[in-house]
């Protein structure tokens, strides 16, 4: 058997079991899974977000329950000093405007806290939103687009091979074959001249 023609056969052979090969290729590459960490930070902001619009400072109660008593004080105090009516009546006008006026700062003090915690506590969520998003992003990237890319990427190189060698073979076929003919033709002319 012509070396040329066994050469382009085992060529075409290959390159036939690399088309079947590429054409048959599913690998298979572990999943990447967020870490759970990421979920409990988002909840953990969505927590804070919810408790820090609930409406009042870290002791206002208190404060209040000072300033009552306080004024429960002075009030008895006045009643007590045995003053003229119109002496006490201007000391407990005093004191209930001190008291209210106190209280008024209190509600302020306490709306500023709370607008400080929301704006503070939003800007956590978001933070934990945007981890979140940028690992929903890596997951994607591992998990579908790079397993997709690697598996195309190798389909297309055995398919190519394949038929690079495919066509090389079946030249080297065709060669031989055309060798073979030259040579008959050759070794034809040669005898008739002798």
């Amino acid at each position: 058997m012509n070396p040329y023609a066994v050469s382009g056969a085992l060529s075409a052979t290959l390159g036939l079991g690399q088309l079947i090969a590429g054409g048959l290729m599913k690998p298979k590459r572990p999943t990447y899974r967020m870490p759970s960490e990421i979920g409990q930070n988002v909840d953990f902001a969505k927590n804070l977000y919810g408790a820090s619009t609930l409406y009042g400072m870290p002791g206002q109660g208190a404060i209040n329950n000072q300033n009552q008593s306080a004024l429960a004080t002075a009030l008895r105090s006045y009643q007590q000093s045995q003053q003229n009516p119109a002496a006490m009546l201007a000391g407990v006008t005093a004191t209930t405007a001190n008291q209210m006026k106190t209280n008024a700062n209190i509600g302020i003090q306490a709306a500023q806290d709370r607008l400080n915690r929301m704006n503070t506590a939003s800007a956590r969520l978001m933070g934990a939103r945007k981890d979140l998003a940028s690992y929903k992003d890596k997951e994607f990237q591992l998990n579908e687009y790079e397993p997709f890319k690697a598996q195309a990427a190798a389909k297309s190189a055995l398919i190519g091979g394949g038929i690079q060698n495919l066509s090389g073979g079946l030249t080297s076929i065709g060669g031989a074959k055309y060798r073979k003919s030259l040579d008959e033709a050759y070794l034809k002319a040669f005898e008739t001249k002798q």
